[in-house]
């Protein structure tokens, strides 16, 4: 309900703007839009329209607040559109329309701005929403839509591809205006879309309308080889490249324009991952049947053969009122009869442990592609689904949602009930790691610890960081060489949500469980669940690091950031590159441990510089004893119990003094408080 609301408002203040047309001003509405188009890594289209004609602008900039650039027409028109250009790949942008009067037609809100592509090339993380003949004007729609809106959250919706039938039942401008701009107002101001046209789309017999309410890339201006139409044309987006052809309007046959351009785009494409669509499937047995209409199997007889020459790796289409998706697939170009076990180049359900894969991340001829029917955005039919192709066949409304990052490209059939019906994942090269397990948290003062399980062939790490859990995921370091990490910029009382990723040479692998954690305002450690945290009120053992040379600590530079010692099943090693010196570790008694003080040195090694050097100490259980309060009650307590911590030495002279037996949390007047933990199952966390 108040998603509708919001709606509303948001229209109603459209609806509202004082047009001037050279020196005439009058009350003007804006009736379409704004709406964005041909998305790129420098630039992006504004279009809109308004009831009278008037000389738009477009207000934008990096910052909600300070819309403090603008692009600006040459004359009035009731048609708008603004190229916005000189933008930076990979950036957020916020902006509003108006006209040349500087009156503003869109509110205040975050919902008008828009992101560039990223690089040409690079791996970024990529969100691409897929619906199929969902121009109904129906509650189904809604309902496809709401369901999609509530799973993505506030995860940016990097590229929207359309099925066709995009506005039943002529495609004409009324009906793009009722089933399309009034369905999707807020996702059409915020993502570019890219349609395809499908047998619906007839209005004069050539679809005139839905080409006057897009804007095609037909001069490869968004990455691609020029197509010379707005019929079909290719597009890139980092390191995807999509190809969107014609099977309503365009010569179908291997030989004719449509064809011979692909060939030639295909060929001078050299991203990872190829991604095509069009309306009419090759393979259904939905509402619609590949075995016997012409359109189905002109595309798989003559279009499919030159896909999979050139290595495509996905193939999405609707026309079928249904949800199919095939086997990791090659060489199948008869009907259903002629299909051969040979076909399948993985017979798999290619979900969870079993992803379909190929060889490489370059584009490599005859590896198999997925083909997926996705036409349930709007309506559904009847269909016997028995395609000897398909996984599996659904009767269900939906959309198909695909994540892409690096090598690995996982799908997911949402339903209308917001539920996963079907998934799948594709990896692109066999040799990428798997992604880190076991990940887990340790808060203090204006900060978080992250440690994880290490991976397998594994050179670096990446750490990703949101403050939402369905929202998006920034990078927050690269290239971190261990398995553990600090984030030093956390607040404290802010949520925070983390993943890790896994890179090697052929890729990176997919993203960790994401695990939550707040830093608390009183700067308390938080352990691992089932673990016990008490205050101790005296320092009862420390281990100094220091030059062997030297009766100081060691606290400059020159002790690298991830290092830390490890006490694990009752042996401590110690890890320091970076510096060419001899370093002694020693362990000190003190305060309450019996025997009062006393030190002792435990290891001695010398570093060579670039490589770790690791201290290895086998240590017996520690004897703790000491007085504690909680809640005002003053108890006893004796503890005989091996220890099992990851401790993070600090460059600050009061904290290296670690204690082993704990975690030192804070100083309050003459009390020094610390993290004991009991081990009864392993459990490891960086200290402060």
């Amino acid at each position: 309900m108040m998603m509708r609301l919001s709606a509303l408002l948001t229209l109603f203040l459209l609806g509202l703007l004082a047009c001037s047309s050279g020196t005439n001003t009058a009350q003007c509405a804006v009736t379409r839009g704004p709406y964005l188009q041909l998305g790129t890594p420098t630039f992006v289209e504004v279009r809109w329209r308004t009831d009278v004609p008037v000389t738009g602008r477009v207000f934008y900039g990096t910052e909600r607040g300070n819309l403090n650039l603008i692009k600006e027409e040459q004359s009035p028109t009731t048609e708008h559109s603004i190229y916005v250009t000189g933008l930076t790949p990979g950036t957020t942008y916020y902006y509003s329309i108006g006209d040349s009067s500087g009156a503003r037609a869109t509110p205040d809100d975050s919902t008008f701005t828009f992101r560039t592509a990223p690089p040409a090339g690079a791996a970024a993380p990529t969100r691409v929403w897929v619906i199929g003949d969902a121009g109904t004007g129906t509650s189904a729609q809604t309902r496809v839509r709401d369901a999609y809106l509530n799973f993505t959250g506030t995860r940016r919706t990097d590229v929207w591809l359309m099925l066709g039938d995009n506005a039943y039942h002529s495609g004409s401008d009324a009906d793009f205006q009722r089933n399309l701009f009034d369905v999707y107002p807020m996702l059409l101001r915020n993502t570019v879309s890219w349609p395809t046209r499908g047998n619906h789309e007839v209005t004069d017999f050539d679809g005139s309308d839905y080409y006057a309410a897009f804007s095609l890339p037909s001069k490869g201006e968004a990455g691609g080889t020029a197509s010379g139409t707005e019929k079909y044309y290719s597009f890139n987006h980092g390191n995807i490249h999509f190809v969107c052809l014609d099977s309503q309007g365009s010569d179908r046959s291997s030989t004719g324009p449509m064809a011979s351009w692909l060939k030639l785009d295909l060929r001078a494409n050299l991203l990872p991952w190829t991604i095509a669509y069009w309306h009419h499937p090759p393979y259904s047995k939905g509402t619609h049947d590949s075995d016997w209409e012409l359109e189905l199997m002109e595309m798989r007889t003559q279009i499919v053969p030159i896909l999979e020459e050139y290595g495509v790796d996905l193939v999405l289409c609707g026309h079928s009122h249904n949800y199919e998706r095939s086997f990791l697939l090659d060489g199948h170009y008869g009907d259903t009869t002629t299909f051969v076990p040979q076909h399948l180049k993985d017979s798999g359900s290619g979900r969870d442990s079993t992803p379909y894969r190929k060889s490489s991340l370059s584009p490599v001829s005859r590896e198999g592609a997925v083909y997926v029917v996705a036409g349930t955005s709007g309506q559904t039919g009847y269909g016997e689904m028995n395609h000897p192709a398909m996984f599996i066949g659904l009767n269900e409304l939906g959309s198909l949602v695909l994540d892409i990052h690096g090598d690995r490209l996982e799908a997911a059939f949402l339903g209308a009930d917001g539920r996963k019906k079907d998934y799948f994942t594709l990896i692109k090269g066999t040799l990428a790691p798997p992604a880190p397990v076991h990940l887990n948290t340790a808060t203090y003062n204006g900060g978080v610890n992250l440690v994880w399980t290490p991976a397998a062939n594994t050179n670096t790490y990446n750490v990703y960081r949101a403050t939402a859990g369905t929202g998006s995921f920034e990078l927050l370091s690269s290239g971190v060489l261990s398995n553990m990490f600090t984030d030093a910029s956390a607040i404290n009382g802010v949520s925070y949500y983390y993943v890790v990723t896994a890179l090697n040479s052929n890729g990176e692998s997919a993203h960790s469980p994401q695990i939550r954690v707040t830093p608390p305002n009183d700067a308390e450690v938080v352990p691992p669940n089932g673990e016990q945290a008490m205050h101790i009120s005296a320092l009862l053992a420390r281990l100094d690091f220091k030059k062997e040379t030297s009766d100081s600590l060691f606290m400059r530079g020159e002790v690298s950031t991830g290092s830390a010692i490890t006490l694990q099943n009752q042996t401590l090693a110690f890890d320091i590159g970076g510096a060419r010196e001899t370093f002694v570790l020693d362990r000190r008694g003190s305060g309450r441990s019996a025997g009062g003080a006393c030190v002792a040195r435990v290891a001695r090694a010398r570093s060579t510089g670039s490589p770790l050097l690791r201290f290895n100490v086998r240590l017996k259980s520690v004897d703790l004893r000491s007085r504690w309060s909680e809640e005002g009650a003053v108890n006893s307590m004796h503890q005989n119990v091996p220890l099992s911590l990851l401790v993070t030495l600090s460059r600050n002279e009061h904290q290296h003094a670690t204690v082993i037996t704990g975690k030192y949390l804070k100083r309050s007047g003459n009390t020094a408080r610390f993290l004991f933990v009991q081990k009864k199952n392993p459990a490891y966390w960086p200290g402060s």
